[in-house]
């Protein structure tokens, strides 16, 4: 029997299956596993479960009733519910003078950070996503921001790249950071599934350099960003790059934005 869960909400989520091989079932018992004393019955192969805790994962059952107590072998799914909020602000600003996600003091940079879900604290639908700068500049910089799951905590050595696919990217344009909240919306949204981690890839391929700008961020987990700056080397982060570049703790500052459930 398989089962899927969709129209995943902050507190209640679809649970549909298939019936069995003869499709002489009439009525299954759904539940969340660990909590069968409060499992509902239903008598079609689809049912709204409402009474979910929000940004929760959860592990459901279905099984089938056959009658005269016998029940079915019972099938699973997980997923994990959204939050209320369509935003997240990630990390503190503890630290001002951060050069990443964007060295634009160089002509190029690339970085590539890792955040934890807990970091995150949600799931669902990424329509934009903003870094906090401390500084204006007037000058306008190429940027390409790629997101990803990844099963990566942190980059084991000062080459290891993750590299990316071209359908990774959710951003290709130019802009000119102002102090404070810089936003980019994605050419599409981003479903993030909010068990994995995050990588977030900033590309900055301006080929010129402005005044030296800076990020509001903090120092999280050692080697949780991998990042290069250069006047001359423009690393291409959907090639396989040997390239050394830095390791380091600090992770900039994000606003999340996500699609209203």
């Amino acid at each position: 029997m398989n089962v899927t869960a969709s129209n995943i909400a902050f507190n209640a989520v679809t649970i549909s299956w298939e019936k069995g091989v003869y499709g002489e079932e009439t009525e299954w018992e759904v539940g969340v596993v660990g909590y069968e004393a409060n499992a509902r019955t239903a008598t079609s192969n689809s049912i709204v479960y409402f009474g979910l805790n929000e940004f929760t994962a959860y592990h459901m059952y279905v099984l089938a009733v056959c009658g005269d107590n016998e029940k079915s072998d019972t099938a699973y799914v997980s997923f994990v519910t959204l939050t209320q909020s369509n935003e997240a602000v990630v990390g503190d600003a503890t630290i001002t003078n951060g050069y990443i996600p964007s060295a634009q003091y160089f002509n190029t940079s690339l970085a590539e950070m890792i955040y934890t879900p807990e970091e995150i604290g949600k799931a669902g639908s990424i329509t934009s996503i903003a870094f906090n700068s401390t500084t204006t500049n007037t000058k306008s910089r190429n940027i390409k921001i790629y997101l990803l799951h990844t099963a990566k905590s942190t980059f084991d050595a000062n080459n290891d790249w993750v590299t990316v696919a071209s359908s990774d990217l959710v951003y290709d344009g130019t802009t000119s950071f102002a102090t404070g909240w810089n936003s980019f919306d994605l050419n599409a949204p981003f479903v993030y599934n909010g068990s994995d981690n995050l990588l977030i890839v900033v590309d900055d391929n301006s080929s010129s350099y402005a005044s030296d700008k800076a990020f509001k961020g903090w120092y999280a987990a050692d080697d949780n960003t991998l990042y290069q700056y250069s006047d001359d080397t423009n690393l291409d982060p959907t090639s396989a790059l040997t390239a050394n570049g830095t390791r380091t703790g600090f992770k900039p500052q994000l606003k999340l934005n996500f699609e209203a459930a």
